[in-house]
């Protein structure tokens, strides 16, 4: 009786994955996936490569034009979900609190059209403003609790965030080669040392 024999097929090749990038289903939504996505790119950021291009993009942030005309009539409704209200009311949602129910607990304070200072000291995607303020409390709950010989460092705890809410959508990000719409800000935070910017809205610990 002959045997029959299989052959494989062959199988071509996978190109390896840049450096500093891990394989995921595509953009975090929501906060759970946003923090999975902050451990997943912690090690391209301990190299200084993701720090340098938050920098970048917040560079270009502030170059934009100040007379970009935004108006509620523009604006889709589902912006007021996505960044608390700052782009339609933010005369009514500035010096708003919010306060993480995650981690430590942590309140914040809300600026819209205000940039938070400093360096940021990781960017990522995320889909609310509420969502970049988890994040960041969840960043330094995260290193305090795993670094506690080195928690206290400016560059392991998170004070503020800078969120950009335009870069939410993806084709817009992809556009800009955008790193994030979340930035998270070490300290000291402070709202006289906020910078205005449109386009961008701040949330510092409550002082």
């Amino acid at each position: 009786m002959a045997q029959n024999w299989y052959e494989a097929p062959e199988v071509a090749p996978q190109p390896s994955l840049p450096e500093g990038y891990l394989a995921t289903d595509g953009a975090p939504e929501g906060s759970i996936k946003a923090v999975l996505w902050l451990l997943s790119i912690r090690l391209a950021a301990g190299t200084g490569i993701q720090a340098n291009r938050a920098n970048n993009a917040e560079s270009r942030l502030a170059i934009r034009p100040n007379n970009t005309n935004i108006t509620t009539d523009n604006i889709p409704t589902d912006n007021i979900t996505i960044d608390r209200g700052c782009s339609t009311n933010p005369d009514s949602v500035s010096a708003t609190q919010y306060t993480s129910a995650f981690f430590s607990r942590q309140t914040f304070k809300i600026f819209c059209n205000s940039n938070a200072p400093n360096p940021p000291i990781q960017s990522l995607f995320v889909g609310t403003f509420d969502d970049c303020i988890d994040a960041c409390a969840f960043y330094s709950a995260y290193t305090a609790g795993n670094f506690p010989d080195i928690s206290n460092s400016a560059n392991f705890t998170c004070s503020g965030v800078s969120f950009i809410p335009d870069w939410t959508n993806r084709t817009t990000a992809q556009g800009l080669n955008a790193p994030g719409n979340c930035y998270l800000k070490p300290g000291p935070q402070n709202s006289t040392a906020l910078t205005q910017g449109a386009g961008v809205h701040a949330a510092i610990i409550q002082e």
